[in-house]
């Protein structure tokens, strides 16, 4: 008998959710299986996704449209010659073409990182920071923004690594670093707290799936 689709499909997920609840039993051939499989399933999609969003619709067809502006078309052609160059790092004896495109690539990671960090974390901290301390606002705002700011200063205390003339930081710098490593465990344990927490409500929901539709 010819089982359905969503049938066939709920079983393969009722398969592969167990396969990877096998690694509680330790390691084994079914685990590994499964997540090369994710892997590989994610690695495809991706490339497909890249190709058709990236690669088709702003490299392949913006080159090939008449209508097309010259510098626009001349800096798409760069570009293309920049991945080509990118696909010789695979070989160790052309690799080294590839190295202008590879540096070129690291300093617009780097950039974009560095904005990213500036933008998206240093400067709303720095607001938020200041912001706590209006004098319009009650008393309890200022001591959440006071634990703010030990805890910002004391994070970057803990990361001071510079040395006096008797290689050891100066007994202030040590007071910070010790106050900063707690706040750092702290982060880190909430951290923890909200990965697990998603991944236990993940996981509630897939079998909530199964069950749901096993019973229905």
């Amino acid at each position: 008998m010819n089982l359905p689709v969503e049938w066939l499909n709920a079983l393969l997920g009722f398969v592969l959710t167990l396969a990877i609840f096998s690694y509680l039993l330790g390691d084994n051939p079914l685990f590994r299986l499964t997540i090369h499989l994710f892997v590989g399933v994610s690695s495809g999609y991706i490339a497909a996704v890249i190709f058709r969003q990236v690669w088709l619709h702003q490299l392949f067809q913006p080159l090939l449209n008449p209508q097309t502006d010259v510098l626009l078309r001349a800096w798409l052609l760069f570009s293309l010659l920049l991945a080509v160059f990118l696909l010789t790092k695979i070989s160790p004896r052309l690799g080294s073409i590839g190295t202008p495109a590879a540096a070129i690539l690291s300093g617009i990671a780097a950039g974009l990182m560095i904005t990213g960090a500036v933008q998206g974390t240093l400067i709303p901290q720095l607001q938020a920071t200041a912001a706590a301390f209006d004098p319009s606002r009650p008393l309890d705002t200022w001591l959440d923004g006071l634990i703010l700011l030990l805890g910002a200063i004391s994070t970057l205390a803990y990361f001071h690594f510079g040395a006096d003339q008797s290689l050891r930081r100066r007994w202030w710098i040590r007071v910070l670093a010790s106050s900063g490593l707690i706040f750092l465990g702290l982060t880190l344990g909430a951290l923890f707290a909200a990965l697990y927490s998603s991944t236990l409500t993940a996981l509630i929901e897939r079998l909530d799936t199964l069950i749901s539709f096993f019973l229905r």
